[in-house]
């Protein structure tokens, strides 16, 4: 009397993909499906997904082969990290007389699921249009065994502002990279991108980069100070309006101070700004200090008096202005005579 054979499927030893990648289907995933001999070709056979995951809440639609050996899942929003599968397979031919209708022996699929790279911050996060500024990248899932899959030293990655590539581009670590910035215009999105196959994927910091034509700086009706960046000078006036220099997209304000500022000057990223303010940015500030596009930091503990100009000479930046004393970080006062360099 014939009787039931066992069902038998081959699966691929893993599977690679990336977060975000949404609902996925993959025809062919069980291949080699055969209910039994030629004789059981009447026979469906079904398939049983269990997950064993080292990533909480990895999937949002959990993993299910349908009969004709198709995979389909999605992988949680943000989620990313590893996750084991034991498939097993079943038909319906019953088991009388002794027959078998389950897979002798289950198979495991190892689950990779790849972080999109992330873009955190840009550091100067201005430069000149014509580009040429050294820049470095910071983020996570750049290079390293968990993000790749792979050990190495370094890891072949790009980096684009606009749309435009990056040159120069080094990897130091799994959160930082380096590279000097294409020529470009106005705030640019900055794009980390990594070639890998079926999982290449990239990450974007929007408006990263900014591309300064113009760097401006004064006082507002309200007494207070504003730097901002921009391509065109006559937009200066739209500043008298608080509201609308918030809202036009031809500006961007990086920095207010507690009162107007005076002096501006730039050099290799920096922006540099003097007034007569205590404050810039929330933070305390005696009349001077250095701006990178995102965080500002005093020079040294500033000057007692009002910095009316500043110039770059011979690559030392040069301040003028009322103030009688510059203050060090260590070694006290110096008497300046409202002229001093750092």
């Amino acid at each position: 009397i014939p009787v039931n054979d066992p069902p038998t499927f081959t699966v691929p030893p893993m599977l690679l993909t990336v977060e975000d990648g949404g609902p996925q289907s993959i025809a062919g995933f069980a291949s080699d499906i055969r209910a039994g001999p030629f004789d059981e070709a009447w026979q469906t056979v079904y398939f049983t997904v269990a997950e064993s995951s080292e990533s909480p809440n990895l999937f949002a639609s959990p993993p299910i082969i349908s009969s004709d050996g198709t995979l389909h899942f999605a992988c949680a929003p943000g989620q990313h990290g590893s996750a084991e599968l034991l498939i097993s397979a079943e038909d319906d031919g019953g088991t009388e007389f002794g027959g078998s209708d389950v897979g002798v022996e289950p198979k495991t699929v190892r689950v990779q699921v790849y972080p999109l790279p992330r873009v955190v911050d840009v550091n100067p996060r201005v430069g000149p249009t014509l580009g040429g500024t050294l820049v470095t990248v910071k983020g996570m899932f750049y290079g390293s065994v968990y993000s790749r899959g792979v050990a190495a030293a370094e890891y072949p990655v790009s980096v684009s502002m606009g749309g435009r590539a990056c040159i120069n581009v080094s990897f130091v670590s799994d959160t930082e990279l380096r590279c000097i910035t294409p020529p470009g215009f106005g705030p640019q999105d900055v794009t980390v991108r990594i070639e890998q196959g079926e999982v290449s994927r990239q990450g974007t910091g929007v408006g990263g980069f900014f591309y300064s034509s113009v760097v401006y700086g004064g006082k507002l009706s309200s007494s207070r100070g504003f730097l901002s960046l921009g391509p065109e000078r006559d937009l200066l006036p739209i500043l008298a309006n608080e509201t609308e220099r918030q809202q036009t997209p031809f500006l961007r304000t990086l920095l207010d101070t507690n009162k107007p500022i005076r002096a501006l000057a730039t050099s290799g990223g920096v922006i540099y700004v003097a007034g007569a303010f205590s404050e810039a940015g929330g933070a305390a500030a005696n009349s001077i200090i250095a701006f990178d596009g995102s965080s500002a930091s005093g020079l040294a503990f500033g000057t007692d008096g009002i910095v009316y100009a500043l110039a770059i000479y011979h690559g030392m930046l040069v301040a003028g202005g009322s103030f009688t004393k510059t203050y060090q970080r260590s070694g006290g006062a110096v008497d300046t005579g409202g002229l001093a360099r750092w």
